[in-house]
Formats: structure tokens, C-alpha cells, sequence
């Protein structure tokens, strides 16, 4: 097994559960980038 394919797999579950935790939180939650823009 290639360890980059695990690694791929490892952050697609972490954007997964990322994305899940944002979408159901009852708390406003804003992600900046490094200058600052939303990008969630």
C-alpha cells in the first residue's frame, strides 16, 4: 500500500468530518484564510 494514498485518505476523512461538524453546529463559525477572507 502506498503511504501517500494513505495519507490522501487520512485528510479526505478529516475534510469529511470537517465539513459534517460545520454543517451541524449550532454556533456561527467562520474559517479565514491567510489574508483574512472567509472561505467557510
Amino acid at each position: 500500500m502506498d503511504d501517500g494514498d494513505d495519507r490522501k485518505r487520512g485528510r479526505d476523512d478529516r475534510g469529511a468530518l470537517l465539513t459534517d461538524v460545520l454543517d451541524t453546529s449550532e454556533v456561527g463559525t467562520f474559517i479565514l484564510d491567510s489574508d483574512f477572507d472567509v472561505v467557510w
